[in-house]
């Protein structure tokens, strides 16, 4: 008979104080009780805030039955189909409680204060030293393995060749994140910048052996913050002098490269200064209570640009919410004095933009490729494109290729004339008009959980059926509409609708709110020929 084998010795000493450690049955009952209570207190008063969540609970078995009935005409295993059906719905139910629940907020604002002083953030939010907070992604991109080079290469390339099919020029511009320029925010130890990773730099390689124009801007802006910060402390963002030093090296490389002429110098440009004081946006993924002084705000100086010329524009920017945070107002920094604007600045000629907040690696190209498939275009008169995005999209991004070819526009003019006493019947209808409806939520995108996105602000997309127009020329149509569900980090009550969910809405053109909400980041639905629909906008939710 084979003898045990011996334990090691610390392993031996930890089992004997675990096997020797005991409670009190007074100390069992006490914390039971605590337990009790505490699961009570919770349970029941989500029962009485909100009973919707828990309803959900009813429709279990139909669920587990429709995954069973899936699994037989699929001819696969049933039980493993109803079981897969039943975990995505417990999922999605367990996140929306957690969304949802009454004490989360209150107990996250009372709780974070004291993680704070105890030197602890959140999953998104990580104190440095000396006041310096970085975003938890930066940190994963810098120090997790080498991701695989030849992903983000090879849908880098695809988008080079589409535009060189159009005798259009592309310069990539991947934006650092903030511990590779200021790596004294999250360590004592003196360590040369910029910080790179292996697999980035072999991106850098490739795209440069391929003949794909790239601006690194990594030693440029380490140079840049030996003198003055960079990025913002609080924030995941450069500041406005390191941005304005970006959109100069830009341009001096497009021009280097003779891709496009700059404009003359006696285009009227005028840089208004604005003194701005704000938290960043880390501050605000802590969750702290509304006025909180823990962390102190930031201030800068911004530009905003005024540049006077009716020229068509030569250059188009891609950018993420590195190009919109000095010229979103929503992100609290300003307006009018972003990369593209002072691309354009610095260019003396007008840039054309089309940039949304987060998933720049996928989001802006996704942009250009819906629209062109509604027959707009906007790499018209284009000669350079200049794609900008957060270096870690590198490792996280999307950059599977998004195929793009212009198709006719539709035959139906912004403003359809409308005949006396026509009415249509069904069909999907366009956002080109100002309607007042009543219809039925037919599927809501996805929404992100607040706090564990690095913005503060997202619009979804509804799919509505059954819509009725009350002037009663509409009749069982359908439509696509977006809407604001976060704002300031808080989910606003649209982000609760769900498939049945029956509403009166004013509806407007999207196209008339789109300089406000177009580049906050947005979600769409899962079906191409919703995807191609002209969105309507959800002015107004009317009683």
């Amino acid at each position: 008979m084979n003898a045990p084998l011996p334990i090691p010795k610390r392993e031996a000493e930890a089992k004997r104080e675990i096997g020797l450690t005991d409670i009190s049955p007074v100390g069992k009952s006490v914390l039971l009780v605590a337990f009790v209570i505490l699961f009570l207190l919770g349970t029941l008063g989500q029962l009485f805030h909100d009973m919707s969540s828990f309803r959900t609970l009813l429709q279990f078995p139909a669920i587990a039955n429709k995954g069973w009935q899936r699994g037989q005409e699929e001819g696969k295993n049933r039980l493993f189909a109803a079981n897969r059906e039943l975990l995505a719905t417990m999922d999605d139910w367990e996140t929306e409680i957690e969304d949802t629940a009454w004490f989360h907020g209150h107990l996250l604002r009372a709780g974070q204060p004291l993680l704070w002083r105890l030197g602890s953030g959140n999953g998104q939010a990580i104190p440095g030293r000396d006041g310096w907070l970085n975003y938890q992604p930066d940190l994963k991109f810098l120090t997790h393995r080498p991701f695989d080079a030849s992903v983000p290469v090879e849908g880098i390339q695809a988008f080079h060749d589409a535009l060189a099919d159009l005798g259009i020029r592309l310069l990539v511009v991947p934006a650092p994140v903030k511990p590779q320029i200021h790596p004294e925010s999250i360590s004592r130890t003196d360590l040369s910048r910029p910080l790179t990773q292996a697999a980035e730099d072999e991106v850098y390689r490739q795209l440069e052996a391929r003949g794909i124009a790239t601006l690194d801007l990594r030693k440029p802006l380490a140079e840049f913050a030996k003198d003055s910060p960079a990025y913002l402390r609080t924030d995941t963002h450069w500041t406005p002098e390191a941005m304005r030093h970006a959109a100069d090296l830009a341009i001096k490389k497009i021009t280097a490269l003779e891709w496009t002429e700059p404009g003359e110098e006696s285009v009227a440009l005028r840089l208004t200064e604005r003194e701005i004081t704000h938290h960043g946006d880390i501050t605000a993924m802590l969750g702290l209570a509304e006025g909180q002084t823990l962390i102190p705000p930031e201030t800068i100086v911004q530009k905003e640009v005024d540049l006077d010329s009716d020229a068509a524009p030569k250059v188009l920017l891609l950018g993420d919410s590195f190009s919109n945070i000095f010229s979103l107002e929503a992100m609290g920094w300003g307006k009018d004095g972003g990369f593209g604007e002072h691309l354009a600045a610095s260019l003396r000629h007008p840039v054309r933009r089309r940039v949304r907040n987060d998933a720049g690696a996928s989001a802006t190209r996704d942009m250009i490729a819906r629209e062109m498939a509604r027959g707009q275009n906007p790499l018209e008169g284009i000669e350079v494109v200049v794609w900008q995005f957060a270096a870690r999209e590198l490792k996280f991004g999307n950059w599977e290729p998004i195929p793009f070819s212009l198709r006719d526009p539709p035959d139906t003019p912004e403003t359809p004339p409308k005949i006396e006493g026509e009415v249509r019947d069904g069909g999907l209808i366009d956002g080109f008009e100002t309607l007042t409806v009543t219809a039925t939520v037919a599927a809501v995108s996805s929404i992100p959980r607040p706090g564990q996105v690095a913005y503060a602000d997202h619009v979804a997309t509804v799919h509505l059926r059954d819509v009725q127009s009350e002037a009663g020329d509409i009749i069982n149509a359908e439509a696509v509409a977006r809407f604001q569900s976060m704002r300031n980090r808080t989910l606003l009550e649209a982000s609760g609708w769900r498939s049945g969910t029956r509403l009166r809405l004013r509806l407007i053109p999207f196209s008339d709110v789109e300089s406000q909400y177009g580049s906050l980041n947005t979600s769409e639905l899962d079906d191409l020929d919703l995807m191609l629909a002209t969105p309507f906008w959800i002015e107004e939710v009317l009683p």
